[in-house]
């Protein structure tokens, strides 16, 4: 992977994204003989992960796109080190695993915390990201780290992330409306997460395996949950008027309100109107292949897609 610094930060930087990439191909390079697949690998698209192989040497990456990355690997250093005496941190766990095509391929992890019986995993997002509670891929993440605790005969009581809130403010939390009641007490919160059974996280394990196996020989297109689509709309608008009546997040609710339509002052429309209401669709961003994807660059999938020129 090139490392470039288009924008001339500052060398302790660059140097430090260059480490940072050079230390998780050592911890790698013991498992080269064999597919090897790291959990949060196991996670990714498919097609991201053979396109980031496949091109490695000709991916650009730019040192200010690492910065959220180091500092959270600084951060997850310095925890470390503050870990209570008797705790496990920054250990890796590999096991083999064999598919059920007959595959072998290995599974490696590298957990932050284990103290007590309670695994826990250091995340850094915004405050909208854990609204709704832990993202699926930290769930997952977590638990994949649990069966590998498992395999190696450690037992693990709970899970839970640690999150740091990039974006919190205290003018938001002292001034909390209806709207913001939920919003989080302090800018780091500790957010259990659900365990699965060890025979459930198996199966998860083997179906994302057999997903990646399959992507070497037949490279698969992304899904939109993958792309990260947002912003998508569609507008119920009315023949003779220029702005949208209503505007939906989702398509069902844009067709429950077609069944019924009700104007401004909460009335139903006239019978005779209905037939005038149509449904337009608005293309929402792919935000991972903007700003997210590894392979971006390299991937015809998002450099055909026209919403990403229209935003260029």
């Amino acid at each position: 992977m090139i490392l470039s610094n288009k924008h001339n930060l500052h060398a302790c930087w660059e140097n430090l994204a260059l480490y940072s990439q050079q230390d998780r191909e050592r911890e790698l390079n013991d498992f080269a003989e064999v597919d090897v697949f790291s959990a949060t690998d196991l996670l990714r698209p498919p097609r991201e992960l053979q396109l980031t192989q496949q091109h490695h040497d000709k991916i650009d990456t730019d040192v200010s796109n690492q910065i959220d990355l180091l500092i959270g690997t600084a951060i997850h250093a310095h925890l470390a080190k503050c870990a209570p005496q008797g705790a496990l941190t920054e250990k890796r766990y590999a096991m083999s695993f064999g598919t059920s095509e007959g595959r072998s391929v290995k599974l490696t992890g590298k957990i932050d915390v284990f103290y007590q019986g309670i695994l826990t995993d250091f995340k850094s997002g915004k405050v909208a990201r854990y609204s709704r509670g832990v993202p699926f891929e930290n769930e997952a993440q977590l638990n994949i780290y649990r069966y590998l605790m498992h395999h190696h005969g450690i037992e693990v009581d709970e899970l839970e992330v640690s999150v740091w809130y990039k974006d919190w403010s205290v003018a938001i939390h002292e001034a909390k409306t209806a709207k913001r009641q939920n919003y989080p007490e302090a800018p780091i919160e500790r957010l259990r997460v659900p365990a699965w059974s060890i025979p459930d996280t198996h199966d998860y394990i083997e179906q994302r395996f057999a997903k990646h196996i399959a992507a070497k020989t037949q490279l698969p297109l992304c899904s939109d949950d993958e792309r990260w689509l947002r912003d998508q709309k569609w507008k119920v608008k009315k023949e003779g008027r220029v702005n949208a009546v209503r505007v939906f997040e989702t398509k069902d609710d844009a067709e429950k309100f077609m069944e019924a339509p009700i104007n401004p002052a909460g009335r139903p429309y006239a019978k005779s109107e209905k037939n005038k209401f149509y449904i337009e669709y608005e293309q929402g961003a792919y935000v991972k292949c903007m700003h997210f994807c590894s392979a971006a660059s390299v991937c015809e999938q998002n450099n055909n897609n026209p919403i990403k020129a229209f935003l260029e």
